[in-house]
C-alpha cells in the first residue's frame, strides 16, 4: 500500500480544526505543525496532540540569560483556546516539550483527555498537578491503545545519549502511531544511536516527524543537548525505508534552531526516494494510503 503526503494551506484557523466530527475517511490523517516539535494529529474520530509549547514560560524563566529563550514565532494558538483533544503526547521533561505553560490549561480544557508521558518523569507531572485520571505514564518497549482505532508504540530516544531513572526507565521517548492504514513516527528530541535503524525498520513507517536542529559544542558547552542534523534525519529515513521525512525544531529559539537558508542546499541537494521538507506553520499534511 502506498501513501501519499499532500499539502494544502490550511483554511481557517487552527481552532476551526478542533470542531465537530472529522469529515475524512479512515485511511486518511491530517497532520498540522505548532511550532518547536509539537504536533496536532487528526485521525477519524481521534485527536492527538504532541509536545505542544505554546506559552512563553521559557521567556520568562530564562529572562536576562544568554540564552533567553525569547520565541521567534507566536503560537498558533493558545492552550485555552484547544477543545475536544482526546490524548497529550509528551515525550520528555524540557518545557519546550512539556511545558509547564500549556499542559495544566490544556486538561482542564480536555477534562476527558489522557496525558501520555514518560513514566521517569512523574514527579514533574506531580508539580504541574495533573489529575490522577487523566495520566498515562509509559516507558520504552509498551504499547498502548488509544481510541479502539489507534496505537501507540513508545521506543527509546537519545537526546545527545540514553538516559534512565534510578528505576531504570527512559528519560526520553519516541511515539510511533499505528492505525490500519498509516505509522507515523515523532522522535522526540533524538539523534542517531546503535538500534534505532533496526527498530524501526520492520515497522513501516510512512511519515518520520524528526528535529533537524543539530548539535555543537557550543551549545553543548551550555547545557542545550542537540538533535538529528538535516542529513542525518535524511539518512536515518533512507536507511529505515521511510518515505516522508518532515523536520522540525527550528525557527523557534534563535541560539537553537534550522534555518531555511541553512536547509535549502541540503534539500535542493538530495536526490534520494525520501520526500523531506521543513514542517511549516499554515500548512495541513495530509497523510493518504493508496492501495
Amino acid at each position: 500500500m502506498a501513501v501519499a503526503l499532500q499539502t494544502l494551506p490550511i483554511a481557517g484557523t487552527l481552532s476551526m480544526h478542533l470542531q465537530a466530527p472529522a469529515p475524512w475517511s479512515s485511511d486518511h490523517v491530517r497532520v498540522l505543525w505548532l511550532g518547536q516539535a509539537g504536533f496536532l494529529l487528526l485521525y477519524p474520530g481521534i485527536k492527538v496532540i504532541i509536545d505542544p509549547y505554546l506559552s512563553d514560560y521559557l521567556a520568562k524563566k530564562y529572562v536576562g540569560k544568554r540564552f533567553d529563550h525569547q520565541r521567534m514565532m507566536p503560537p498558533p494558538l493558545l492552550a485555552d483556546e484547544i477543545k475536544n483533544i482526546d490524548y497529550i503526547l509528551c515525550t520528555h521533561k524540557h518545557s519546550d516539550h512539556m511545558d509547564p505553560g500549556t499542559l495544566p490549561a490544556l486538561m482542564r480544557n480536555n477534562p476527558k483527555a489522557l496525558l501520555v508521558y514518560p513514566a521517569s518523569e512523574e514527579n514533574h507531572v506531580d508539580q504541574m498537578e495533573i489529575p490522577a485520571g487523566q495520566r498515562w505514564p509509559v516507558d520504552a518497549g509498551e504499547c498502548i491503545p488509544l481510541g479502539k482505532s489507534l496505537r501507540c508504540q513508545v521506543i527509546k530516544a537519545a537526546h545527545e545519549q540514553l538516559e534512565t531513572d534510578a528505576n531504570g526507565r527512559y528519560r526520553f521517548l519516541g511515539y510511533l502511531l499505528h492505525n490500519d492504514a498509516t505509522t507515523i513516527y515523532h522522535s522526540g528530541d533524538c539523534i542517531p544511536y546503535d538500534g534505532l535503524i533496526e527498530e524501526l525498520l520492520p515497522l513501516n513507517i510512512d511519515l518520520a516527524l524528526l528535529p533537524v536542529n543539530g548539535r555543537d559544542e557550543t551549545r553543548r558547552k551550555y547545557n542545550i543537548p542537540g538533535n538529528f542534523t538535516l542529513n542525518e534525519a535524511i539518512e536515518l529515513c533512507e536507511s529505515s525505508n521511510i518515505p516522508h521525512l518532515l523536520g522540525h525544531h527550528h525557527g523557534m529559539f534563535s541560539f537553537n534552531t534550522l534555518s531555511y537558508e541553512e536547509a535549502t542546499p541540503v534539500l535542493d541537494a538530495y536526490k534520494g526516494k525520501v520526500r523531506c521538507r521543513l514542517v511549516e506553520l499554515d500548512t495541513e499534511y495530509s497523510l493518504v494510503s493508496r492501495v
